[in-house]
């Protein structure tokens, strides 16, 4: 269902109903087709309606006989529906199946990156900590400022880290939301 707006699935459902359609068209072809008009026959310069027999029997000949006559055709026009059919069904199978796909893997993109932020905020904590015990240590004597540098410099990086896995989240999101065909409802 969440698939369904996607524009690449859409068009392959419409081809597939038009294969369908196709075929029944195609099966039709071998009934007899007879056609209803409202001409009877013509009108002559004074207005009066004549009607021809010979005409009308020949139509409704043509449209009985017609069938037997273009069986072949109708065979042929019959297997080459059911191909397309066929051929449209497979395509439709196959943008399910690379549909199903992206959204797999724009999800699994969006919970590793989710994921990574999490880690990414434990382990800012542990280093804000690091670098608080590092100034401890200097104000007391039993570090040098270097130390208390690198600890800053751990922690830097690490926020930096966190911006740039913050960022993938929200861009495998948007690729979650795109792959998904512009969203759910619910």
């Amino acid at each position: 269902e969440l698939l369904d707006r996607r524009p690449d699935v859409k068009q392959a459902e419409m081809v597939l109903a038009q294969a369908f359609y196709n075929v029944n068209s195609a099966k039709a072809s071998f009934y007899p087709n007879i056609t209803l008009s409202g001409a009877l026959g013509w009108t002559t310069g004074n207005g009066n309606i004549t009607v021809d027999p010979g005409s009308m029997i020949a139509n409704l000949i043509a449209g009985l006989t017609q069938p037997v006559f273009g069986r072949g055709v109708n065979k042929a026009r019959l297997k080459t529906a059911q191909a397309q059919l066929e051929e449209a069904a497979y395509a439709f199978r196959q943008s399910l199946l690379d549909a199903g796909v992206e959204v797999n893997n724009s999800l699994a993109n969006w919970q590793s990156a989710k994921k990574r932020v999490e880690l990414d905020k434990k382990q800012i904590v542990t280093l804000q900590a690091t670098v608080w015990n590092t100034q401890l240590l200097m104000k007391h004597g039993n570090a040098n400022y270097l130390e208390v540098l690198t600890a800053q410099k751990n922690l830097l990086s690490a926020e930096l880290a966190e911006v740039s896995d913050r960022f993938q989240e929200m861009q495998s999101l948007i690729d979650l939301y795109h792959a998904l065909g512009g969203g759910w409802s619910e």
